[in-house]
């Protein structure tokens, strides 16, 4: 659209765009990190547990955003040798109850899980 604000006069195109992953990063690697990766709340003590699997020595941040893509939390959790981890943090601070992302950064990786915080 154009932004003209009348009631005419716009056109909108649908279309398709491949994104070719950049650097030295396998979708073999991201996989393996998506599936690895478990995030599950604690409702009793109001903590967001973390499981998830790093490939070598990496930095580790932790994104909350709720589902129209606000940031609501972020913290870094600094810097992993390879394997598996776990982490929490407190989410009683949140507000509101429902459904939100979990999104972990591992380096240049982003791994995603929708979870229910009440």
């Amino acid at each position: 659209a154009n932004n003209a604000g009348g009631n005419s006069g716009d056109e909108i195109f649908l279309g398709q765009e491949s994104i070719s992953i950049a650097g030295d990063v396998s979708f073999t690697d991201y996989q393996l990190l998506q599936n690895s990766f478990k995030a599950y709340p604690n409702a009793d003590s109001k903590q967001l547990i973390l499981e998830y699997k790093t490939l070598t020595v990496s930095n580790v941040e932790i994104n909350l955003l709720d589902l129209s893509g606000k940031l609501i939390y972020r913290e870094s959790l600094g810097q992993a040798d390879a394997g598996m981890h776990k982490a929490q943090f407190d989410y009683s601070t949140i507000s509101k109850n429902g459904v939100y992302i979990v999104s972990l950064m591992i380096d240049n990786y982003a791994v995603n899980q929708k979870v229910f915080l009440q």
